[in-house]
């Protein structure tokens, strides 16, 4: 499944012609992933960033 939904945003990225998306919100990292990410509950996001572009897929992690 995690497979199709980044599938799906990367075809969104070259339908839209945009250059990449760049997603640090827990919901929506969680729905990429299929699972739960920590919240910073002070900032919202969560410890991971997601960088997306019609051929590539980097998952950032920062150290807290």
């Amino acid at each position: 499944m995690r497979e199709s939904r980044l599938a799906r945003l990367q075809a969104l990225i070259r339908r839209q012609g945009w250059t990449g998306l760049w997603i640090t919100q827990e919901p929506t990292l969680a729905w990429v992933f299929g699972g739960r990410f920590h919240v910073n509950w002070a900032t919202g996001t969560g410890v991971a960033a997601l960088a997306l572009t019609a051929g590539r897929r980097r998952l950032v992690c920062g150290q807290y």
